[in-house]
């Protein structure tokens, strides 16, 4: 069988076994066009769990184009990087238990590659599967990427040539991203990285996901945080200047939970305590070192 095209990395917890079996279901009956491979990185708590979880796929996964990997650890950083490591295909496409895809995603995917060799990683629409709306309005149609651009983007709207991201040392900073030190921001570093590492990366208006937006979820004091540790990982001290404009253009839009002015104190003290930020490891064994 040829290696996949594309690679559809899925990162979850071992919490709903019997969900993560119909997704693996529901993907294998709508794809029928294109190449594909779905890949599962499952994080376990207990070495119990991780018995457990290798039991249920040996059993009921059956179809090879799909695979799991269980690791007894935590973040969705370093859930996406196990998965961009262990992947096959040439472009990789990041999932989540929330999103469906419309059975010529995969197509879409290839051809739009096809169309622009230049590019190493392009973004495209992702709709509310409720409305059918955009999750997100990108304005005009297919452009290029910089650093601003991507801030925008959400990351199951993501696609990148493995490859690409691979030779230039691209991987997911494993300080950001749920269940890390900073709770958010990992797709927005990691398109910024590769943009910064010589990479060419663009948006295409072809829609190949259908998720649950997060757009009742107001922006909290640790959300704010990250916001502020973002800003300075990706523009250095220099990024200071950004933080004030983006939480008034959030405030005017209603997102805030407190209060402009706490909001701003929270993102500051992020972009303060960045360049102490502990390792993953140094989390996970507080007492070494």
């Amino acid at each position: 069988m040829a290696p996949p095209a594309v690679s559809i990395i899925i990162s979850t917890q071992f919490e709903n076994p019997d969900q993560l079996l119909a997704i693996a279901e529901d993907f294998c009956f709508r794809q029928t066009q294109g190449n594909w491979e779905l890949v599962f990185v499952v994080q376990v708590a207990t070495q119990e769990q991780e018995v457990e979880a290798q039991i249920f796929f040996d059993k009921f996964v059956s179809s090879d184009r799909v695979r799991f990997f269980c690791f007894k650890e935590k973040g969705l950083a370093r859930s996406r990087n196990r998965g961009i490591q262990r992947a096959q295909g040439d472009v990789i496409l990041l999932g989540d238990t929330d999103c469906r895809y419309p059975p010529d995603a995969i197509r879409k995917i290839q051809e739009t590659y096809r169309k622009y060799p230049e590019l190493g990683l392009i973004t495209f629409q992702a709709l509310d599967w409720e409305s059918g709306f955009p999750v997100k309005r990108y304005w005009g149609g297919a452009r290029g990427h910089n650093s601003f651009s991507v801030m925008r983007v959400g990351s199951w709207e993501i696609t990148f040539r493995r490859e690409e991201v691979l030779k230039r040392g691209v991987l997911f900073d494993e300080r950001f991203g749920l269940g890390s030190h900073w709770p958010s921001g990992e797709e927005n570093i990691f398109m910024c990285d590769f943009l910064k590492n010589g990479g060419h990366g663009g948006f295409a208006p072809e829609v190949v996901v259908y998720t649950v937006p997060s757009n009742d979820q107001k922006m909290d004091c640790t959300v704010n945080s990250s916001k502020g540790a973002l800003l300075r990982r990706v523009w250095g001290v220099g990024g200071a200047v950004f933080g004030i404009p983006y939480l008034v253009r959030r405030y005017r839009g209603g997102l805030l939970q407190d209060s402009l002015l706490k909001s701003i104190s929270c993102l500051y003290r992020g972009w303060w305590r960045f360049p102490k930020t502990p390792s993953p490891e140094a989390l996970e064994n507080p007492g070494e070192g």
